[in-house]
């Protein structure tokens, strides 16, 4: 388990899907973003897109869990990690492992219903999300296929790096 070879071959990965134009073109559209994070290890990497966003003047509200559930990033983390001088920090009302539509807080729902622009980090929150009407959003997922049936369902490789919008 050696963390700094798989940091660095993460960073030198190539993205599988590769959304960055349509993903750009939501940045200058929209004038906020919730951006939904997912474990303590990547938060700190997290601060990097959120001040490239920032560079196009989104307002960013960042959700976090209610309570941690495997190693997902609560309130505590996000603040240790310095999120806030990036944007208002909430918490989504459960701690559930990603977006679960039928767990989270009535107050997290009336957030994320007032966000046309979502950035979903990780796995759980993919599948959670693709489980609910996004018709009327862009949302971009970022994570790495760790699965086989995730890989299969977004028809990529095992493994795959990816930033896409479905």
């Amino acid at each position: 388990d050696d963390i700094d070879a798989i940091i660095n071959d993460s960073l030198n990965d190539e993205l599988a899907v590769k959304d960055i134009v349509e993903f750009e073109n939501s940045l200058k559209k929209h004038d906020k973003v919730l951006y939904l994070v997912d474990n303590t290890g990547e938060i700190v990497f997290d601060k990097l897109l959120m001040a490239k966003i920032k560079e196009y003047e989104l307002d960013i509200t960042i959700a976090v869990k209610s309570e941690p559930i495997l190693n997902d990033a609560c309130m505590k983390e996000a603040l240790e990690a310095g999120l806030d001088e990036f944007g208002k920090i909430v918490e989504i009302g459960a701690g559930t492992v990603g977006y679960v539509d039928s767990e989270i807080s009535d107050e997290f729902r009336q957030i994320f219903d007032s966000h046309e622009f979502v950035i979903s980090k990780g796995m759980g929150n993919y599948e959670g999300l693709t489980e609910i009407d996004l018709s009327d959003k862009d949302v971009y997922f970022l994570l790495c296929a760790k699965c086989n049936t995730i890989a299969r369902d977004i028809g990529v490789n095992l493994k795959d790096m990816l930033l896409f919008k479905k």
